[in-house]
């Protein structure tokens, strides 16, 4: 390779570091950083001890302490930095984002080896890495099982787009396997590389596949297991999988507008409830039905760029469709991490095809993506501008019917939690009585409003408060320790 081979790649590295920048100056942000990363003992306890733990140990407290997930290579990966940095949270940053990048790397190596344009590969690239979807992957620590799995399932695809044979079968099977215990919906790889065969006409290696779909299916196995004894997954709806089915049509119609422009992310979604007899449940199913339509269409005429781009769209979000099993969360941006190529895909080819015109549409749609990316960026550099934009974005939704109340709910005490930090303490307590006032059977809060009078030297009013706390929600063990803490042994149940 020449000097110059490493200009695009070095630009395109550049461009995402400056992206990204408003984010890399943060701390631990108090959602699932604290208890996963920055308190958790088993990423300071010693190899022999945390390794063991990481691979072998299936017990309820154990697997919770881990994230509620069995994933032993994040947790190895993650332990290593610890060990090598410390808990330095701009450093534990600075990880994620480099792996990100790793990954964006590999997958323009395999674009560059795939498609026939290479034009359309770079182009293609570029607006993956710049999309603002990508944010809450390689700007929240906790999210290093996205960014881990990214990288491993697009060294997977660059070796298996090189030639089919049996060391490459094994190299592409083993990195799989390391892919599907970094992020459990990494299973539905496989899925890929049989698009990836697919789109360039090669026949299928069953010295490849058959022992692949092996180790998916192990993995999925484990992974629904923990799940099982975590209890991660949510309780089917009255009606079945089908009314489960109609609770994503506003997810896929929400999807599909983000990818095409990510205006209004958010942490947290609200997402409203649709019932199965409801016809406008089905309405973001039907349009996903017609791309996928279109795309067969195309594959008739000889086109096979849509149908690859549709595969791209539609596998990474199958785990976390509803479809395999009722998830607590319908809708997050990491859910879309590898989605982000099904559009990427489609505008490279027509800037490709276009060239006069299209590498300069194509310039300004990156520098916008890279805009908006980093003031994505931004919003995770801290605590109050992450729960602060969350709550401009997902409050005036929920005035809209069928809107889940919880996530607000959780937002708000979040943002509350945040303003004490920054020591805007009358900020939180209006805010902290304007949640026990919109959910009055929430102990939580009016816990937390207890304290935050306590914290003010307000002692009478704390402990009338405490004392209402142990009074309404006696098996509320958190007020009762508060309350012993600040004023001796509370009243008996």
């Amino acid at each position: 390779m020449t000097r110059r081979a490493f200009v695009a790649p070095a630009l395109l590295c550049a461009a995402v570091a400056l992206a990204y920048a408003p984010s890399q100056g943060g701390g631990f942000l108090e959602w699932d950083d604290g208890w996963l990363v920055r308190d958790n003992a088993w990423l300071r306890a010693s190899a022999s001890r945390a390794w063991p733990a990481f691979v072998a140990r299936f017990d309820l407290e154990t697997r919770t302490e881990l994230g509620a997930e069995y994933l032993p290579v994040r947790d190895t990966l993650v332990w290593i930095e610890v060990a090598l940095v410390g808990l330095s949270p701009a450093a534990l940053r600075a990880f994620t984002l480099a792996w990100y990048l790793c990954g964006v790397l590999l997958l323009r190596a395999y674009l560059r080896r795939t498609l026939a344009d290479r034009r359309a590969a770079e182009v293609a690239t570029w607006l993956f890495a710049l999309h603002p979807l990508h944010v809450e992957g390689a700007a929240w620590i906790s999210s290093h099982k996205d960014v881990l799995a990214f990288a491993l399932v697009a060294a997977a695809l660059l070796v298996h787009a090189g030639g089919i044979g049996a060391r490459r079968a094994a190299v592409v099977v083993a990195l799989l396997a390391l892919a599907h215990f970094a992020k459990s919906s990494s299973v539905i790889a496989l899925g890929l590389l049989l698009a990836h065969d697919l789109y360039v006409g090669r026949r299928l290696s069953i010295a490849l596949y058959a022992p692949a779909a092996a180790v998916a299916i192990v993995a999925t196995s484990v992974h629904v297991h923990v799940g099982r004894i975590v209890a991660m997954t949510a309780a089917l709806p009255p009606g079945g999988r089908l009314a489960l089915a109609a609770t994503m049509g506003p997810v896929w119609l929400r999807d599909l507008a983000h990818l095409a422009w990510p205006a209004k992310l958010s942490a947290l979604y609200a997402v409203p409830d649709r019932a199965a007899g409801d016809v406008s449940a089905w309405i973001g199913w039907a349009v996903v039905a017609a791309l996928a339509l279109g795309a067969a269409v195309a594959w008739r005429r000889g086109a096979k760029l849509p149908a690859l781009a549709l595969a791209w769209l539609i596998l990474p979000r199958l785990p976390t469709s509803q479809v395999l099993a009722p998830l607590q969360n319908r809708m997050a941006d990491r859910y879309l991490f590898l989605c982000v190529l099904a559009p990427a895909l489609l505008a490279g080819a027509a800037a490709a095809r276009w060239w006069r015109v299209g590498r300069i549409a194509a310039a300004a749609l990156a520098l916008a993506l890279a805009i908006t990316t980093a003031e994505r960026a931004a919003v995770f550099s801290g605590n109050l501008a992450l729960w602060a934009d969350t709550a401009d974005t997902l409050v005036p939704q929920l005035r809209r019917p069928g809107r889940p109340p919880g996530v607000a709910r959780a937002t708000l005490g979040n943002l509350a939690t945040a303003l004490v930090a920054e020591g805007r303490l009358a900020d939180a307590e209006r805010l902290y009585r304007a949640v026990v006032a919109r959910w009055p059977d929430d102990p939580k809060a009016l816990n937390n409003l207890a304290e935050l009078a306590f914290r003010q030297g307000r002692a009478a009013e704390s402990r009338a408060l405490f004392d209402e706390v142990v009074r309404r929600f006696p098996r509320y063990e958190l007020g009762r320790q508060n309350y012993r803490l600040h004023f001796g042994e509370p009243p008996a149940r």
